[in-house]
Order: structure tokens, then sequence, then C-alpha cells
């Protein structure tokens, strides 16, 4: 049985659409990004190019040529039934400004309309997302189905902020979303805390400024066995471009492993894949960046990674780091960006 009309609410509507956006796609010139599925790029005779990014139904045309992309825009509103807003101002509940050397994004509007909807609009701001030595512990009683759901909204709506331009509570959020099957009043609370918190920083901005002249760096550290039921580490990066900060993770690892030394490696290792993936693009997109600095602090670390020779327990981990690497060779000029990578120490200090 085939799908003639994909229509809302069927499961094969998205997988219709997507289709049927790749085609149309391919007849205006473009081509699918390898690294990214929401990413197509068309690339004129004049080496002029023009990015669409694609998420869903909403659709951003950048370029450098005013013309080739409003010429390529009108051609997406002759086939399809869309508004154009013109200039971004907003996308994806993030609000945008531009100037000629700078970007800032905020989702104060999107924030705004959370608390209003938890009741959380006037209440009293704290200065951390996470109180001091705070370790949630599992619920043992019975499933609450209105603490439940409750929880759960709380949590995703934080979760779409913490992905959209709020990595300072990355950590916090995806170590209470860990009890999202069973959560107990003091775990609601501690969301509750999280948005106090971010009543306080409603006005901070990304900010991305080209005449600083920044490129790629990454910054990777580890909360060693900080969870108290599987004793995992947790994993925590972020990588900036002109001063900005452009992807960030917080993640239970895999595995237990018995040395921080070791978890920091794991860590570091979750840091080069994204690293690659982040060049990967930019060599799509006809840029080659220059190598990637990755900033730790684990002096056992460093110490491995600048070795010639490890050691024998790890070796595993020298093997992951090589396989993983050698996945990427396609997207890359050089098979092993581990190569390229420079690992150094640094000393981190929040400022607002």
């Amino acid at each position: 049985m085939h799908l003639l009309c994909a229509l809302y609410g069927l499961k094969q509507a998205a997988l219709q659409w997507w289709r049927e956006l790749k085609a149309f796609m391919k007849t205006m010139g473009f081509h699918q990004a390898s690294s990214n599925a929401g990413v197509f790029i068309y690339k004129h005779p004049n080496r002029q190019l023009v990015i669409t990014l694609v998420y869903v139904d909403d659709g951003l045309f950048l370029g450098a040529d005013k013309a080739l992309v409003y010429s390529k825009k009108c051609a997406c509103l002759e086939h399809w039934e869309c508004h154009d807003t013109g200039d971004v101002t907003n996308f994806l509940g993030m609000k945008v400004n531009k100037t000629t050397s700078c970007i800032t994004i905020n989702q104060k509007a999107y924030l705004k309309m959370v608390l209003e909807r938890f009741d959380m609009h006037n209440a009293k701001i704290t200065p951390t997302p996470i109180l001091l030595g705070y370790v949630p512990q599992e619920n043992t009683g019975a499933v609450d189905p209105v603490w439940h759901q409750k929880f759960q909204s709380v949590i995703g709506s934080l979760l779409y902020l913490m992905l959209g331009m709020h990595p300072d509570i990355a950590f916090m959020v995806i170590k209470i979303s860990q009890f999202s099957a069973n959560p107990s009043q003091d775990h609601l609370d501690k969301a509750m805390y999280i948005m106090r918190y971010l009543i306080s920083t409603q006005d901070y901005h990304m900010v991305y400024d080209g005449r600083l002249n920044e490129g790629l760096i990454a910054h990777t550290d580890l909360d060693w066995a900080g969870n108290p039921i599987k004793h995992q580490s947790t994993t925590g990066f972020f990588a900036s471009l002109a001063s900005g900060i452009v992807c960030w993770q917080s993640r239970l690892q895999k595995t237990v492993v018995l040395s921080s030394t070791k978890a920091e490696y794991m860590a570091m290792l979750d840091t080069c894949q994204q690293i690659v993936w982040i060049q990967s693009l930019f060599q799509e997109l006809g840029y080659n960046l220059a190598p990637t600095p990755i900033c730790g602090d684990n002096q056992g670390l460093i110490f491995i990674v600048q070795s010639k020779n490890g050691g024998q327990s790890t070796l595993t981990f020298t093997i992951i780091t090589y396989v993983s690497a050698s996945k990427m060779a396609k997207c890359l000029s050089t098979l092993s960006l581990a190569m390229k990578i420079r690992l150094t120490c640094s000393q981190r200090t929040l400022v607002p």
C-alpha cells in the first residue's frame, strides 16, 4: 500500500513531505548536505552560494548575493503555499538581530511564555541553576500521574530552551531529566529552581562578533562518577565560533570507568566527534577551517594525548578514537582529525 496524499497526523506524512521537498530542491539545483539532512546548498557558476536551512515547515535562505537568494526564494513561493517574512527576525522561537558584523540571538519571548504557563513569571530569582552539592535521588514510590505529567511538561520546555540558546542549564536539565519516568516532588522543585534562574538571565543573548576574528575553539570537561545510581560520569563540552557558542552537550557516558583520566579521554572523544562533524559541514560549504584547539584541564589526559605511548591501559580508548575518526574520513581532507588537535590547559570564568 502506498500513500497517495500525505496529511497531518498520518505516520507517513513526514516522510512523504521530506521526499517531496528533496525532489523539489533538486529541481532548483540544490543538493542535500551529507553532514546535515536539513541543509541544502546551491552553487552558482559564478561561485556564489545559496544555503537553505529547513526544519519541518520553516526555512531560511542565506547568501551573499541578495538577488540570487531572492530568485530562489521566489521559486519556492511559487511552488509551495507559504509565507515570506522578509529578512529573518524570528526563527523557531528565537529572535535574531543582525548588523554588518554582529549577530545576536535570544529566546526571551519564548521564555516569557514558558514562565507564564507555569506561573513562574513573578517567582524569586536565583543566581545559579543548581544548588551547591545537590545530588538527585531516585524515587522509589509509585508513579504519580499528576506529578509525572507536570514534570514532563516542565522538562520538555526546559529542554527546548537548553537546545536553543541556554548551554548554562544543560548540565542540570539533563541530570534532572533522567528521572522523568518516576519524578518526585523534589525533582519538580529543582526543575522549577532552574526556571527561577532563567528569570535572572532572560536578557542574556548569544553574540557572534565577526570583528573578533576568532575561529572554532572547543572546551571539554567531566563530572566523574556523578550519577549516584549507576555511577556513570557526565560528559560536557561546547564549541565556539566568532566568540559565540555554536554547539554544546551534556550527557551520561555509556560505560563506567575506574579512572577519571580515562573518563576525561572519553569526553574528549565525544568532543572530537562533534568537531569532525562541524569541520565536514564547513567543508561542504566551501570553507576549510584551521586545526581546532580543544581546551581541557586534566593533566593526565594532556599527558596521554601528547605522549607517543599512552600505555596499555589507554590502548582501547586510542583504538576507539582512531575508528571514530576513520569513519569520518570521507568528509575530511585528512584521515585523523585527532592528529591536528592541540589539547591545552584552560581556566574557565563564568561571565554574564
